[in-house]
């Protein structure tokens, strides 16, 4: 028997046809006009407010030839199970494009908890690698080129990196040849791990935890020319509820102590300033999102300069890795998110960016296979190789909006 056809909604086809935008504010809840035009502009001085790239306040970006001269780190964030299995999967990222690499940690680890204490029982290796030992460090560095390889850990202690450095030098590497990019996220830690907020501040001050990090921070500052200091993952923030204006002002705020840190130990501040590198966000609002890192940008230089006296023009520039939001994925319809990963992706590059974590488009669920990890990678180099962004330093500098 013949199925009659089934048909169409009319009202339903209307209705797409006709469909039009109706939010007109931005995701942090700044109101948007129709249009823009060049009276938008007419109050900015070129010269003082903008500036080439790489000028001063930096707005259009950290260097006069940005991609012209340097394309950006595609560093995936990468954690899986054993340090043996792990190391496997970072070199299998090398082979398909990665050029920096990113350690992420189980929650003991995270934690500093033993393998065998009670709360880490069903833990190990979730979410993570599990490193609790020299010899874990070790294992999960071999055959890796620690002196052309940049490094990224998300540990609240020095434990890991000293560990590191230590299987470095045993290697033959010297502190002038080690590549690394952590040791101070402790100062945002707390935000993100309540629990450890009396771990490293305590009675109004740093607890021996606190302090050992910051010397941490001092020491790298003081004798490793290749190490730059992760001080925030303001990307947490952003995924926690914060909007775009809170992300750069609670980053701003986090630096400021730091610096005030460095400097009651002595570090001249161009040095510090000069090694300072936060993660950022890369949300879903493609023009918000570029626009807060070009004004990022300019009111850490001015900030820099005017209230700590920085003078060295390259320690006021901000130098930012991207991840781009993964709180924005879902399980459903799960290749869908391969099309938000590009999104963000172009925004962070049209934004200035030195280095971006695409995220799998399996990462709602589950640790990434590698076949998603490879089709992150793959989105990155087509937006480096094919799409032409990278030919012209900031492409969207003087848009009306």
């Amino acid at each position: 028997m013949d199925q009659k056809p089934k048909e169409i909604d009319k009202q339903k086809i209307e209705h797409a046809y006709r469909e039009a935008t109706t939010d007109y504010s931005t995701v942090s809840g700044i109101p948007v006009r129709e249009v823009y035009n060049p009276d938008d502009i007419a109050g900015m001085d070129y010269h003082q407010d903008i500036a080439q790239p790489g000028e001063y306040p930096f707005t259009r970006g950290h260097h006069p030839l940005m991609y012209r001269g340097k394309l950006w780190n595609i560093r995936e964030i990468s954690g899986l199970s054993t340090p043996r299995k792990f190391n496997e999967r970072l070199k299998f990222l090398v082979e398909q494009g990665a050029g920096a690499l990113d350690w992420e940690l189980d929650g003991p680890t995270m934690y500093g908890l033993e393998p065998d204490q009670p709360y880490a029982e069903g833990q190990l290796g979730v979410c993570g690698v599990t490193l609790h030992s020299l010899r874990d460090i070790e294992t999960l560095c071999q055959g890796i080129p620690i002196d052309a390889v940049s490094l990224s850990v998300a540990t609240f202690t020095p434990a890991i990196w000293q560990s590191y450095m230590i299987t470095a030098k045993k290697r033959g590497y010297n502190s002038d040849n080690i590549r690394g990019v952590g040791g101070a996220i402790h100062y945002y830690g707390p935000a993100c791990l309540p629990s450890y907020a009396e771990m490293l501040y305590r009675n109004g001050g740093y607890s021996t935890l606190g302090r050992w990090s910051n010397d941490f921070c001092e020491h790298v500052l003081k004798n490793c020319p290749k190490w730059n200091l992760w001080f925030s993952s303001s990307y947490d923030f952003r995924e926690a509820g914060a909007n775009a204006i809170q992300e750069i002002a609670f980053t701003l705020a986090i630096r400021n102590e730091l610096l005030r840190e460095m400097l009651r130990r002595g570090v001249d501040i161009n040095v510090a300033a000069k090694k300072l590198s936060p993660v950022f966000a890369a949300d879903r609002d493609f023009f918000e999102e570029i626009a807060k890192l070009r004004a990022a940008r300019r009111v850490w230089a001015r900030t820099l300069k005017e209230d700590f006296g920085v003078t060295d023009p390259l320690a006021m520039r901000l130098r930012f890795h991207i991840d781009v939001s993964g709180s924005n994925y879902t399980r459903q319809q799960p290749l869908v998110n391969i099309v938000r990963g590009s999104l963000g992706t172009l925004a962070a590059v049209l934004g200035g960016c030195m280095g971006v974590q695409t995220p799998s488009y399996d990462e709602a669920w589950a640790t990434p296979t590698e076949e998603a990890v490879t089709l992150a990678i793959r989105t990155q180099q087509v937006i480096r190789y094919e799409s032409g962004v990278t030919r012209v330093a900031d492409p969207l500098g003087g848009s009306y909006y």
